[in-house]
């Protein structure tokens, strides 16, 4: 699957939206080969973490690989690796974002609010990290306790997943999990990208997540959202407005009335039920 951007027949970019974009290193090698003798197009993909080498690097960004987009999840790598269950070590991804810096590559960076034991503190403290890597833009998504996750299931008896809860239209507006930070969080991960980005802005924006100031955090959202959709999609005005819609217009909207059939409640699994009611009978 690929998006294409083009004002003319033309195409002028190449947006690969895959999950994966290659798996094994010699397929990578043979493509951008072939990709930069066929097509030679500026284009942006989901990058791999692996056995990824500094050749590899150099073959993207001569092949036309514009901007990348590194799955990193978290600034903390305890959480990543034990919780997320992503073996990726920081001192990789510090190595890779060095070579994209190298060769000129743009990368965007990501980081998870909403999972279990999340603090306001914890992302505050992971922001350095995140400085380290300097990444073009940090995108920020809250996690979703979709039902037959591994760590859904994992949840199921503690407090933390809400009862009789649909999903939000988006990964951006709402936090799923029951957290004593919830309403701190979710004002902060609106806010994220300018604190890493402006670190002279990290500690006032900090201190106003403690108020419930909507048109703030829901504006710069947009405003630096806005921005990332320009650097890394390069889509149409018509498309950037579609955008707007979906991200901002639409959960406002929600808020105001009912939507039917976004989302589904969460359920617990069979098998919850079963060993809930065996401790019953016990």
């Amino acid at each position: 699957e690929h998006h294409i951007a083009s004002r003319s027949k033309k195409p002028t970019f190449i947006f690969f939206i895959d999950e994966v974009f290659w798996v094994k290193n010699d397929w990578l090698r043979e493509f951008l080969a072939l990709y930069k003798e066929r097509i030679a197009i500026p284009f942006t993909a989901n990058f791999r973490f692996g056995a990824i080498q500094e050749l590899d690097i150099k073959l993207l960004a001569e092949a036309g690989a514009a901007d990348m987009i590194l799955a990193t999840e978290t600034g903390s790598e305890a959480q990543r690796m034990g919780l997320m269950n992503k073996p990726v070590k920081d001192e990789h991804i510090i190595e890779v974002a060095d070579w994209f810096h190298k060769y000129g590559i743009q990368f965007s960076s990501s980081a998870f609010f909403g999972l279990p034991g999340d603090t306001v503190a914890d992302h505050v403290q992971r922001l350095a990290f995140f400085r380290r890597i300097n990444p073009t833009y940090l995108w920020t998504t809250f996690f979703q306790a979709y039902p037959g996750l591994k760590l859904t299931r994992e949840m199921e008896g503690e407090n933390y997943l809400p009862k009789n809860k649909a999903f939000e239209l988006t990964l951006h507006h709402d936090m799923y999990l029951n957290l004593p930070d919830r309403e701190r969080l979710v004002r902060l991960k609106k806010v994220y990208f300018l604190c890493m980005k402006f670190p002279l802005l990290e500690k006032p924006l900090v201190a106003l997540t403690r108020w419930n100031i909507p048109l703030l955090f829901d504006g710069l959202f947009m405003l630096h959202f806005s921005y990332y959709i320009a650097k890394f999609e390069h889509i149409s005005f018509a498309q950037f407005l579609q955008y707007v819609k979906t991200f901002a217009l639409n959960p406002i909207l929600r808020k105001r009335q009912s939507l039917q059939n976004i989302g589904r409640p969460f359920e617990p699994t069979r098998e919850a039920t079963r060993e809930a009611a065996r401790q019953k009978v016990a």
